[in-house]
């Protein structure tokens, strides 16, 4: 029996309601609940309970157990489609696990393997490290595994490395990031999915550093972005308080007037970076709140780019914004719910990301007391290792006192000096 003829689905009636059970319990942010009700799924062999269990472990950031779950589940005979989702449900939690030991090479040997899966370029050669002087490469990223703006985002900063072989590149990507993509090194032209340019080679970015033989983490940004001219007269911080997307147990978004003390902070002016529904909330604005609203100018995401370069600092809750800012080696100050992504580490600090302050939810949609934490190192920051303001203009106090002549209709006299 190969792979394709394992079964996808039990027939288990009570395996079938404790499955229906912890997919409740999983949405409703019943961690512990959830977990309980996987047992019987999974020992009966239903892939989705190995899924439902791997997530569980995931959002609780139980990344060790999720890891050893997936070494046993992928040890014996298993459906191929059973076999795609363990990895990918898995391989940020190696991630995780990698970025924090200093070795990713387990989460990039799986994530090799997931991009290959899920080959988008199926009629072109695969590049598996033949020779690239010359040569033209497209690059991907696999709608099987990680797929949204900011994951294009981070994984941007393997294309570089690629590119130092003498390649020409072209990336796939969606039209929002095709102008921010031009800016990276050896990159020569961009398209959309539901194109396929004719070049040597294909391969996704997520099979970038397997291939490359790379066992840590590139930090350098890769983008060749400029900035703005802000006002200098104060610090200019950057906010973003919606999400473009959120699974229904991962609510990054809170709302502007949660933001409200980062508008009593001396000195500093706030940028609303915001876009989508999120922004309605700027019209009006909170009271007390002043923000300058910039999406309007905010066409793409190398507007966005551009803009984030100009910020003193970024305060954001959204990933893509997070990421980006953080990619561009932004002073970023991150607000994740207690379910937090993969990526932003533990211990406020994220590896993947060395210039992200991460502030998370002591509580389930409870904003408080990380904002009340964050304003309270922003300021810090910002006194310490911010950008030094200019001083005031001011007059010089006069010495004397000038007495002016107040007769209507009469030529001006000269002004009479009093000691």
């Amino acid at each position: 029996m190969n792979n394709s003829d394992l079964p996808l689905a039990v027939t288990n009636p009570e395996a079938a309601r404790h499955l229906a059970l912890s997919t409740h319990y999983l949405f409703s942010q019943d961690f512990t609940r959830a977990l309980h009700f996987t047992r019987l799924p999974v020992a009966a062999g239903d892939p989705a309970g190995a899924i439902n269990r791997l997530t569980t472990l995931m959002l609780t950031r139980k990344f060790e157990a999720a890891a050893e779950f997936a070494t046993v589940a992928l040890g014996g005979p298993v459906h191929h489609t059973t076999r795609h989702g363990v990895i990918e449900t898995v391989t940020p939690a190696l991630y995780f696990l990698g970025a924090r030991e200093g070795d990713c090479s387990d989460a990039y040997q799986l994530a090799y393997e997931l991009a290959g899966d899920a080959n988008l370029n199926p009629g072109m050669v695969r590049w598996q490290g033949q020779a690239l002087q010359g040569k033209s490469l497209l690059l991907s990223l696999s709608r099987g595994g990680l797929g949204g703006y900011g994951d294009h985002i981070m994984w941007a900063r393997f294309i570089p490395h690629v590119a130092a072989l003498g390649a020409r590149i072209v990336v796939q990507c969606p039209p929002l990031l095709e102008r921010l993509f031009m800016t990276l090194p050896g990159v020569v032209s961009t398209c959309g999915y539901e194109e396929s340019p004719a070049c040597d080679f294909a391969t996704s970015m997520m099979e970038l550093p397997w291939v490359l033989g790379m066992r840590g983490i590139p930090l350098k940004n890769p983008f060749n972005v400029g900035a703005v001219q802000f006002p200098e007269e104060t610090h200019n911080v950057g906010i973003n308080w919606g999400a473009s997307w959120a699974a229904p147990y991962m609510d990054r978004a809170c709302a502007l007037a949660e933001y409200l003390p980062l508008s009593q902070l001396p000195s500093v002016t706030l940028y609303g970076l915001q876009k989508g529904s999120h922004q309605k909330q700027l019209y009006p604005p909170p009271t007390g709140m002043k923000v300058h609203d910039l999406a309007p100018n905010l066409v793409d995401f190398l507007d966005t780019a551009v803009c984030l370069m100009s910020m003193d600092a970024v305060v954001t809750t959204d990933n893509v914004v997070g990421n980006l800012a953080c990619m561009l080696g932004r002073p970023t100050f991150v607000l994740v719910p207690k379910c937090a992504d993969w990526r932003w580490g533990e211990g406020g600090r994220a590896p993947w990301y060395p210039s992200a302050r991460v502030y998370q939810q002591d509580e389930i949609g409870e904003w408080g007391a990380p904002i009340a934490r964050l304003v309270h190192d922003l300021t810090r920051y910002l006194r310490e290792q911010g950008r030094q303001l200019p001083k005031p203009v001011t007059m010089p106090e006069s010495p004397v006192t000038f007495v002016r002549n107040t007769q209507p209709d009469v030529e001006a006299q000269p002004e009479e000096i009093q000691a």
